[in-house]
């Protein structure tokens, strides 16, 4: 839009305006300039790009009315369309996102080609209806949400304390009392493997695939992985089953328990358990007398809490051995007996990490003694 017909002036040059049409994009607009009554000279061809005009109208599209906890980021992500007053999509403007509840994750965003633009709402710290506001060029639309103060993640054990109230109280959030036998870690296993055998990349295994589900597969969460506390004293605390560790297995001791030698016991030895044959009178009782630590309730594990300590991670010897150094690639005994064969006991492998069973108790072993638990 502009005037038809300009005069030129003594240096030659003729002016006018030209006023872009409704439309944006590259080479839309074009004006073609001629010279009247010349019709030999060359129309001349002066070609403009047309941007988006600003904002005229912000619509919700989508993250309306969500819920979560307290603090929690949204599942869906808040989304607004926009165009300008000649119903051109919008981009390349600003969105600017406000709330007086909670925060985003982009406090400003832009208007994409397809006329969008999105931010992730994060709720804030107080329970109940929360608001947050998506504003271009003074247009404005409001997405709405819920806070629940009780959104109860996971439940994690670790204690019995007295004195809960009783679990069937009519308060849902009353705190109840729970017995766990045993937390079992981790086991330490990272990587994946094909039907082959061989080692590939965990996220390459489709969730279809029969080979999906492997203990690689399942590290995002950091609970329940091995996770140890060296107490500089010849014990070792682990941090999720909350049993305390002899260090070094019998026999060794000091600084990477690299002083004495590997010692073996019989299971009656092991245990203070009086034999008439392989230990009269009870008169060696290793953990029983251990006081490493300072301790002096030292006890041999049950197979249960010496395969806590297995990491199948590592093979020859399936432990870590920076916390656990001289562990020798042999067999452990475990204070549980073989209910079919009393006489035999269940034993831990530290080679590979598997348990055995056909352990006679008169058979010597390695021993590493724990504390705390059951």
């Amino acid at each position: 839009m502009f005037p038809s017909t300009a005069v030129t002036v003594g240096t030659g040059e003729a002016q006018t305006d030209f006023t872009l049409g409704t439309l944006p994009g590259d080479d839309v607009h074009w004006v073609t300039v001629t010279v009247n009554s010349y019709p030999g000279v060359t129309p001349l061809d002066v070609i403009a790009d047309g941007t988006p005009d600003l904002p005229d109208t912000v619509t919700l599209v989508s993250g309306n009315n969500q819920m979560d906890g307290v603090g929690h980021t949204l599942n869906e992500p808040l989304v607004v369309y926009s165009e300008d007053q000649y119903g051109n999509v919008a981009q390349g403007h600003n969105v600017d996102w406000t709330s007086g509840d909670g925060t985003f994750s982009l406090p400003t965003t832009v208007i994409d080609a397809g006329g969008y633009s999105s931010t992730q709402a994060i709720l804030g710290p107080v329970e109940g209806g929360q608001q947050f506001t998506a504003t271009a060029n003074g247009h404005s639309v409001v997405f709405d949400a819920t806070a629940e103060e009780h959104w109860i993640e996971r439940i994690e054990p670790w204690k019995v304390w007295p004195g809960y109230p009783d679990p069937e109280a009519a308060d849902p959030c009353a705190s109840f009392d729970f017995e766990v036998d045993y937390i079992i870690p981790d086991t330490g296993q990272t990587q994946c493997y094909d039907a082959s055998n061989n080692a590939v990349i965990c996220s390459s295994i489709p969730l279809i695939d029969p080979m999906y589900g492997q203990d690689g597969h399942y590290l995002q969460s950091t609970y329940g992985q091995h996770f140890y506390t060296d107490n500089g004293d010849g014990t070792v605390n682990d941090d999720v089953t909350g049993l305390m560790w002899q260090q070094c297995p019998a026999g060794l001791s000091g600084a990477g328990c690299a002083t004495g030698s590997v010692a073996t016991y019989n299971w009656y030895e092991a245990t203070g358990t009086a034999d008439a044959t392989y230990n009269p009178g009870g008169a060696v009782d290793y953990c029983g007398d251990l006081s490493t630590g300072g301790y002096t309730d030292w006890r041999l594990p049950d197979y249960h809490e010496l395969l806590g300590i297995v990491d199948y991670g590592q093979y020859d010897p399936s432990i870590d051995t920076a916390v656990f150094p001289g562990t020798p690639s042999s067999h452990f005994c475990s204070s549980s007996s073989f209910v079919l064969h009393p006489n035999y006991a269940w034993r831990v492998f530290f080679i590979t990490g598997h348990v055995w069973k056909n352990f006679d108790k008169a058979n010597y072993d390695n021993v590493r003694c724990v504390r705390g638990g059951p």
